[in-house]
């Protein structure tokens, strides 16, 4: 979810003290560069105990790349704590019907803080392709930083949920195939300017692919790769590490099997 969408419904709580029991607000449509918001609905309850119980709608959410749509989106998070400029929901559910999701609800944790403008946000749970997947963002009006963490993901489902909700991607992937599980640990940074700075971590099992064209392939692949990059003024810096454990591998003209030993790439 873009950050602005849910920091323009958190300013409404942090902006001050609230006067009322019950709050509703409709914002109808929603927009920034690459993205727009249709449907957007908030409403809050005010406890006895200072906490809120607050709730958002967004009837459809667009991006433009990957030109992508999702909807409904429903956030619920009771309990939210709001305080010195600052908004806090701790064990919140999200709703994310059209995405794909195996299930469509979700974890989330919120921290909206309005001055210096600070958003944080963390999805739970994420269940896709037929794997697991935790989401952290952080962004400031210095920079960002993502945090993803998937876990025995499937290729041939992954491949099959972008062609149905990424336009275009048909177009990519034609004459691509492949199969197995993969997890991957991926820290990336930057600012809006774009990204600065990437760490990946990845590991496979029983991998199958190919290209259009055969010269790119590989067959019961077991392995890992590892790698960095960031940018030195216009050119990128990249550390790359593989492992390859089992299976056989492609790279035209080069061709690698381990045969029960371990290579180190």
């Amino acid at each position: 979810m873009p950050a602005w969408v849910l920091a323009a419904v958190l300013v409404l709580l942090s902006a001050g003290s609230l006067a009322v029991d019950r709050l509703g607000s409709r914002f109808g449509t929603l927009s920034g560069p690459g993205w727009q918001a249709s449907g957007v609905a908030s409403s809050l309850d005010l406890r006895k105990d200072g906490r809120v119980d607050l709730r958002l709608e967004i009837g459809a959410l667009s991006l433009a790349e990957p030109p992508a749509r999702v909807g409904p989106l429903r956030l619920s998070c009771p309990g939210a704590r709001v305080d010195a400029g600052a908004v806090r929901c701790e064990g919140g559910r999200l709703s994310l019907a059209g995405a794909g999701l195996d299930r469509p609800e979700l974890g989330v944790d919120v921290v909206w803080q309005s001055a210096p403008r600070r958003l944080h946000l963390k999805l739970r749970g994420l269940h896709l392709a037929g794997g697991e997947a935790d989401l952290s963002l952080a962004w400031s009006e210095t920079g960002w930083r993502a945090e993803l963490d998937t876990r025995e993901v499937g290729l041939a489902a992954l491949k099959s949920l972008l062609q149905r909700y990424v336009t275009g991607i048909d177009q990519a992937l034609a004459g691509y195939a492949g199969d197995g599980r993969t997890t991957l640990s991926l820290r990336a940074s930057g600012t809006a300017d774009g990204l600065s700075q990437a760490d990946w971590d990845l590991s496979v099992g029983q991998l199958e692919f190919s290209d259009p064209a055969g010269e790119v392939a590989g067959a019961g692949i077991v392995g890992t790769a590892r790698g960095q990059a960031h940018r030195e003024g216009g050119d990128w810096q990249v550390k790359l590490e593989a492992g390859l454990d089992a299976g056989e591998l492609l790279l035209s003209p080069l061709y690698l099997a381990p045969g029960g030993k371990p290579m180190r790439l």
